[in-house]
């Protein structure tokens, strides 16, 4: 496995061959924050079959929401700063 970082040295790319193509693992962050945005992953190699995961966050930086695509997967609610329900 081989792996890439940005002048942060956050993770930005895994990958490994496999059968002639790329899998592979994708990290985006925001830009402002640094929290992670996105993760994606090619599922066989082509890329067109990706997956991939966003992240939303509040405005103290705890995470709201994880979604694929227009399907939201998990979203968090906050009745206190570090309280989470």
């Amino acid at each position: 496995m081989n792996s890439q970082y940005d002048p942060l040295h956050s993770l930005t790319k895994t990958f490994t061959p496999l059968n002639n193509q790329e899998v592979k693992t994708e990290h985006a962050y925001a830009g402002q924050t640094g929290y992670i945005a996105s993760i994606s992953h090619n599922t066989d190699g082509d890329c067109t079959h990706s997956v991939v995961y966003h992240f939303d966050y509040d405005s103290l930086g705890r995470q709201t929401s994880v979604s694929v695509g227009s399907n939201v997967l998990s979203t968090m609610y906050f009745l206190h700063i570090f309280t989470r329900t």
